[in-house]
């Protein structure tokens, strides 16, 4: 059993499986099932599985929204005293968005030429060719995890908080879920820490984002003990499952050296 297994099967219940994103997920996940493209997040098997469908089911809702504000401007132009690109501003102030090469994506299940069509380039989606994307747009779809590596997950479709981050992976904070998943360039998840295990009585959240920070550095340092250190030190895990951990690091230490030839 490795660390991070060791350390989602001592975690203590958590709010994630009734929390806003569990069920944001459960009200629209009905919609991967149209998409045969993430047929794959149609049953995740964990709350990093429910933060990846949910980036997809929300940049889909943001498609619907902006090409339905599209056609209530051009439906009532002649009454509507505003320019296109304010009445669309006006209308998406509020959706979710990730940052790209300064410019906002909104709808990251396309590449970034197709997505500035929902970001600026409006009046394109009323023209052929771009007009067929409305309706017909499964196969111009892309991996947004694939294509915006981690930055899918530092951004508004998420709830994650981003608590460090390198060229090659960024660490993030999901509060429901007490984890800090480390999140590749490419936009896999490559680690997840399950924090707050059923050791300790009272988790301690003041402060937190600093004490997480020291557990992320040692991570990508590659520095197991460190990290395990960081974890105690932060009152992240408990005294009692850290000397658990040690004791199985011991026991597999001896068992390799039974295997080594004299």
């Amino acid at each position: 059993m490795t660390l991070y297994e060791i350390l989602q099967n001592e975690q203590r219940p958590t709010v994630f499986s009734h929390g806003p994103e569990q069920l944001y997920y459960n009200e629209n996940s009905y919609r991967l099932n149209e998409l045969e493209s993430f047929h794959y997040l149609m049953n995740p098997t964990d709350s990093f599985g429910i933060v990846c469908g949910n980036v997809i089911l929300r940049a889909l809702e943001n498609k619907a929204t902006i090409e339905r504000l599209l056609k209530t401007y051009e439906k009532g132009k002649a009454e509507i005293a505003v320019s296109l690109s304010n009445f669309m501003r006006d209308g998406m102030a509020n959706l979710p968005y990730l940052d790209w090469h300064d410019e906002k994506i909104y709808v990251p299940v396309f590449p970034s030429s197709i997505a500035a069509l929902y970001t600026k380039d409006f009046q394109k989606l009323l023209e052929a060719p771009y007009s067929a994307i409305v309706k017909d747009y499964e196969d111009m779809m892309i991996d947004p995890f694939d294509y915006y590596g981690y930055s899918a997950f530092i951004s508004y479709f998420t709830s994650l908080v981003l608590v460090r981050k390198t060229e090659e992976c960024a660490a993030l904070y999901d509060f429901d879920a007490s984890c800090l998943y480390f999140v590749n360039d490419e936009g896999r998840l490559d680690a997840k820490l399950c924090l707050f295990d059923r050791g300790i009585e009272r988790p301690i959240l003041t402060h937190l984002m600093p004490r997480l920070a020291k557990v992320a550095d040692r991570y990508f340092a590659n520095d197991r003990e460190g990290m395990l250190q960081a974890l105690q030190e932060g009152n992240l895990i408990s005294a009692h499952l850290i000397e658990k951990i040690h004791a199985k690091d011991a026991k597999a230490a001896r068992q390799r050296e039974k295997r080594i030839p004299q």
